[in-house]
This record gives structure tokens, C-alpha cells and sequence, in this order.
């Protein structure tokens, strides 16, 4: 099911990943459950949240009115995935069809002419003779 994401829509969400991965604690936030619990759905790993933050935390909640050092509950933690994802392998499983796919050429180079070679007056007009009779034959069929 392909659709089409409104571009202002991809934008926003293109900065909260660059969020993200700037600052992944925000995804602890409450009020990003619903997107924690699909990551998790999917095999990804949440940072923990930290049970004391110092100025840096993104929950911004004051306790006591000190929003500088305060103390969170320490949250379950999130039901890991009984086994582990199996790696990817470097072969894929998809059969590709070939046909019609022209085969690499794998002969060994053919000899070319000679690198130091000067071009001279007289080799210029034979090759000009040389490609004048060949489009007069292209020409004739």
C-alpha cells in the first residue's frame, strides 16, 4: 500500500528523527507511548530513562520546584524480544530474472596499437579513403 506523504508532513517528520537521534532520550517523553510501543513492536531499543537528571533532562518537569536536579520513577522495562533477529545475509532469497541480460565480457583484453605511435599526413587521408568507402557501402545496403 504506497501513498503519497504530503511533503511538509516528510519534513517534519525527517527533523523528529534528526531529534532523535540527537537527544534519544526524548523518546521516554509520555506522551510518546504510542510511538515507543511501535518501536518496540519492531525490535527497536529504547534508551532507559534515567532516574536522575541534571539540567539535561527533556521531561522538563520541576520537582519541588528545582526542574535543575530532579528524580524520576524508574520505569519497567521494556519486554524484550524472545530471541535475537536473525542478520541479514549477504545473498538475498529473491530469485532475479535474467533474461536478456547481456553477459559480462570476460576475455582478456584485446592488443591495442601502438601508444608512441605519431600520426602522420598520409595515415589521416588513408583513414578518411577507408571511411568514405565504408558509408558509401552503409549507404548502398
Amino acid at each position: 500500500m504506497a501513498t503519497s506523504i504530503p511533503k511538509d508532513q516528510l519534513a517534519l517528520l525527517r527533523d523528529f528523527v534528526q531529534l532523535c537521534k540527537a537527544q534519544p532520550l526524548v523518546l521516554t517523553l509520555p506522551e510518546l507511548g504510542f510511538y515507543r510501543d511501535w518501536l518496540v513492536s519492531i525490535g527497536g531499543r529504547i534508551p532507559e530513562k534515567p532516574t536522575s537528571c541534571h539540567g539535561t533532562c527533556p521531561c522538563d518537569e520541576p520537582v519541588n520546584g528545582n526542574a535543575a536536579h530532579h528524580t524520576h520513577e524508574t520505569p519497567e522495562p521494556a519486554k524484550e524480544h524472545a530471541k535475537e533477529p536473525e542478520p541479514e545475509s549477504e545473498e538475498s532469497d529473491i530469485e532475479l530474472d535474467t533474461t536478456g541480460v547481456i553477459e559480462p565480457d570476460n576475455d582478456p583484453p584485446q592488443p591495442t596499437g601502438d601508444v608512441d605511435l605519431e600520426v602522420t599526413d598520409e595515415m589521416v587521408d588513408e583513414s578518411d579513403e577507408k571511411r568514405s568507402q565504408a558509408q558509401h557501402a552503409f549507404s548502398e545496403g
